[in-house]
C-alpha cells in the first residue's frame, strides 16, 4: 500500500511537499521560506501523520490527523492534505480520503470529522463534498494570503454511531 505511518526519516519529503506556493498558500499556519526546524515544530504528540509515497518509496503527500487539545472537542477530529504538484489530480487525495476515514473507525471515538478550506480551492472542496463533508459556515476575509484577505469555508461530516 503506498499509504504508511510518517517516519522521521520522511520529514525532509515532506518539508518539501510543502516548498510549493499553492501548498503554502493553503497552509495558513506555514510562510515562504520557514525552515525545516521551523516545519519539525509543528508536528506533536496530538497528531498522527500518514504520508503517500511513490513506487520509489518517496513521499508524495501528507495527511495529518489532529485532535483538539480541548477535552470539550474530543468528540471530534480535525485534518489537512497535502499533494505534490506534480501528482495533483490522479486520485491521490481520494486515496487519502478514504484512508482517513479507515483510521478514524479504527482508532478514533469520534462523531465528526471538520476541516477548514480556503474558499477558492474549489478542487479540494469538491473532493470534500464527495465525501461527505457539507458546508457549515464561512470565515469572512479570515486568511491573509499571496497578497490578499480569503474566506476560509468549514466544512464537516458527521459519522453514523455504531455503538
Amino acid at each position: 500500500m503506498p499509504i504508511r505511518a510518517m517516519e522521521q526519516a520522511d520529514i525532509y519529503d515532506v518539508f518539501l511537499l510543502y516548498q510549493d506556493i499553492d501548498s503554502i498558500i493553503n497552509s495558513w499556519s506555514l510562510t515562504p521560506f520557514f525552515s525545516l526546524e521551523r516545519f519539525q515544530s509543528y508536528f506533536n504528540h496530538s497528531q498522527c501523520n500518514f504520508v503517500y509515497c511513490n513506487d520509489s518509496g518517496t513521499p508524495k503527500a501528507h495527511l495529518m490527523i489532529t485532535m483538539p487539545h480541548n477535552p470539550q472537542y474530543q468528540s471530534m477530529v480535525t485534518f489537512g492534505i497535502t499533494v505534490a504538484k506534480e501528482c495533483r489530480g490522479q486520485g491521490i487525495g481520494h486515496q487519502l480520503l478514504k484512508y482517513l476515514f479507515q483510521q478514524v473507525k479504527q482508532w478514533y471515538a469520534v462523531e465528526r470529522i471538520e476541516l477548514e478550506v480556503s474558499a477558492d480551492n474549489t478542487g479540494a472542496r469538491r473532493l470534500y463534498e464527495q465525501f461527505g463533508f457539507t458546508a457549515e459556515g464561512v470565515k469572512k476575509k479570515a486568511v491573509y494570503t499571496d497578497g490578499k484577505f480569503v474566506d476560509v469555508v468549514i466544512m464537516a461530516k458527521y459519522l453514523p454511531n455504531d455503538n
